[in-house]
């Protein structure tokens, strides 16, 4: 689709390369002021972008209202229609293989996860890189939509990938998406409320970026437009907590509410801006000590800005107590609260900051450098090997080799550190090749 619409065509004549036209095509690149696309962000389904941006991607599996009524019937592309319905279908997905080169000993072999890097002094520190090739990212889904007699727009929608083991060579079937839309309503399994999915860098790795505001949940949300450029949007969600239990005190996690969340989102051609917020209550319950609750609460500001013709420039800045399982590399054992001796639950501050910019050299050719930092103020009491920071770099180069088949390197860096104060850090270099079927 960029590749149709790029109004440069003549940049992809390659062999004309040199270094004036080089410093022509910066220049309008980065012409001053904001060039803008012809459609507000949100308003389209854009599962066909050719670079495969992680942010359209996941934006098109939570489509509501005037949104998903735009793109049913025949304006659904790739669809098929069901004889003997108003229903259309689609089977989409991809195939992704990844071949990874660890410099420093990672244990997770599947996706740059901090919290598996060992820290300085352990035995895992001293056994140095490894190499791993997988497919577990390859997903398929299943995307249904028709309208009601009334005209209601109604969508059911299935995706699923093999990251159901942590064996890197074990593709069991997993559940990501499970969700019904009816109108402006959606139920179901989807990326949570709080998150921001028009902000997300497309990485490489599967892991994004170990300081988002990240999850998939069981949820009930409405979503409204309030205007041209704002909506709004309000979920009841699947309550977790993770709590650090270290004295071994007798008792279990029994969620009793469900989280609240609510969002607002300024879309306008240049970019967005949105503001969520998300409560919750953290309980402990105990024969011997009796019931402890905690409240959570966490507020994630986030956005985008476009720039040169598909350039943006994304970031996150996230701020919460008792909600720290709601950031990706801090959702570790204890991430939300910690028991004292006497099984009263202690939460604990949770700051997290994300910077990324995304720019196409050539209409099939893009770069990401993304950047995150994550941190939790540790109790004196929290365990020592308990997480409480998490930061990583990525960089990587994407190009389309022909329409939907994609190849990618990407080199990473991340750091975390634990309660009692030790550190690591590790790099990775993966490369990827993806063949979308959308």
């Amino acid at each position: 689709m960029l590749q149709k619409n790029y109004n440069r065509k003549w940049v992809l004549k390659m062999g004309k390369f040199n270094p004036g036209t080089l410093s022509i095509i910066l220049i309008l690149l980065y012409v001053p002021g904001i060039k803008a696309s012809a459609q507000e962000v949100g308003e389209k389904d854009t599962t066909r972008i050719v670079m495969g941006s992680k942010a359209d991607e996941y934006r098109s599996q939570s489509l509501t209202g005037d949104a998903l009524s735009a793109l049913i019937d025949k304006d659904y592309p790739n669809s098929i229609p069901i004889p003997g319905t108003n229903i259309r279908f689609k089977i989409g997905g991809f195939i992704k293989t990844d071949f990874l080169f660890d410099l420093n000993y990672i244990g997770d072999r599947s996706e740059f996860v901090t919290g598996t890097i060992p820290v300085e002094g352990s035995p895992e520190a001293q056994m140095g890189g490894q190499t791993t090739f997988h497919a577990k990212e390859s997903r398929i889904s299943f995307d249904f939509r028709s309208r009601s007699k009334k005209g209601i727009p109604m969508r059911a929608f299935v995706d699923l990938d093999f990251f159901g083991s942590e064996d890197p060579y074990s593709y069991n079937l997993r559940l990501r998406n499970a969700a019904i839309t009816i109108g402006r309503l959606l139920i179901g399994q989807n990326w949570e409320t709080v998150m921001d999915l028009n902000a997300l860098p497309t990485t490489i790795d599967f892991e994004v970026d170990d300081a988002i505001v990240f999850g998939r949940t069981v949820q009930i949300r409405w979503e409204q437009d309030a205007g041209k450029h704002f909506k709004w949007a309000v979920a009841l969600e699947n309550p977790a907590a993770s709590i650090d239990n270290p004295y071994n005190l007798e008792g279990q996690v029994l969620q009793y509410l469900p989280n609240t969340v609510a969002r607002i989102t300024w879309n306008h051609r240049i970019g967005h801006m949105q503001l969520a917020a998300l409560g919750t209550q953290l309980r402990w319950v105990s024969d011997s000590l009796g019931t402890s609750t905690a409240p959570g609460i966490g507020f994630n500001y986030s956005g985008s800005l476009k720039f040169a013709e598909y350039d943006r420039f994304m970031w996150t800045v996230a701020y919460g107590k008792g909600w720290g399982r709601n950031v990706a590399g801090l959702g570790g054992a204890g991430s939300d609260a910690v028991l004292d001796e006497d099984g009263t639950l202690q939460t604990f501050p949770v700051l997290n900051i994300t910077a990324g910019i995304e720019h196409y050299w050539l209409s099939n050719l893009a770069t990401t450098l993304a950047f995150g930092w994550a941190e939790l103020s540790s109790p004196d009491n929290r365990s020592p090997e308990a997480q409480e920071l998490a930061a990583t770099y990525h960089i990587n180069l994407r190009w389309s080799v022909i329409h939907n088949f994609i190849l990618g390197i990407e080199y990473m860096g991340g750091k975390q550190r634990i309660a009692e104060g030790s550190e690591g850090f590790a790099q990775r270099i993966q490369l990827a090749a993806r063949l979308n079927f959308n």
